[in-house]
């Protein structure tokens, strides 16, 4: 009975320290994505600045091309934040089981 007892105190123990990892991990996936998605609102203003003074002549194509491969690159970003999300839920529902 005794070493029942342990075992079951185990697996409590073990399965709360995996849920506070797991709040860890959501907590912090959603500080990233947050700032992610500041950076991406941050870069399309940038590249809206860049296509006016492009129009005024004062930076070059070079440049309001690079702004739009920023954003495309952020693009990727998001597609990785929200694959990153789902491992989460994911994670979530298996704890849930």
């Amino acid at each position: 009975v005794l070493l029942a007892e342990i075992a079951y105190n185990n697996a409590v123990d073990e399965y709360i320290q995996s849920t506070i990892e797991v709040q860890n991990s959501v907590a912090s996936w959603q500080l990233e994505h947050a700032l992610l998605l500041q950076t991406i609102q941050y870069n399309k203003d940038v590249l809206k600045q860049q296509q006016e003074l492009f129009e005024k002549g004062l930076v070059t194509k070079k440049q309001v091309e690079d702004a739009a491969f920023t954003i495309e690159l952020d693009e990727y970003d998001l597609k990785a934040m929200l694959l990153k999300g789902l491992q989460l839920e994911n994670e979530i529902k298996r704890l849930t089981m």
